[in-house]
């Protein structure tokens, strides 16, 4: 039989997993549920695993390569089976200036790609809105997106 460290080794070699994760791609490689749990207590001994760090990784790959804002990336982690304290505590300490920039930066790709024309009338508003928050980000942060942009344009 197939050694279930060498497995879960092989499969972090691949990407980064969160604890639940990888005790369920563990299970259904057929490993027992003690050799799942022994072998997730030597990967968090030897520090291989961390959902502190995944949660942390996950975050700022996200956000910096799809565009997602913390909401949909707290849904991805707890899908993930991260647990919801690990996802509060690592949200909170997002700088809320590069989140503030990063919705910028989205309105602007989404605008630029076809998303609608400025000045933005109150169907096209409500369009971008359902976009940003469809992204991840709150309404607030999608509103004040869209007003510092009008502010800008009537500069």
């Amino acid at each position: 039989m197939k050694d279930p460290y060498a497995t879960a080794l092989r499969l972090l070699g691949l990407r980064p997993h969160s604890i639940a994760e990888l005790t369920a791609k563990l299970r259904r490689k057929g490993f027992g549920p003690d050799e799942a749990a022994g072998t997730i207590e030597r990967l968090l001994d030897a520090g291989y695993l961390n959902d502190e760090r995944f949660a942390w990784a996950l975050f700022e790959s996200r956000s910096r390569n799809k565009g997602w804002g913390r909401m949909k990336i707290a849904a991805e982690l707890s899908a993930k089976g991260v647990s919801k304290e690990i996802i509060e505590r690592t949200a909170k300490t997002l700088d809320p200036e590069a989140e503030e920039k990063l919705v910028k930066d989205v309105l602007a790709r989404w605008l630029r790609r076809g998303g609608s024309a400025l000045p933005l009338d109150r169907a096209a508003s409500a369009k971008a809105i359902r976009h940003l928050t469809g992204r991840g980000f709150s309404l607030d942060a999608a509103l004040t997106a869209i007003m510092r942009l009008a502010m800008e344009e009537i500069e």
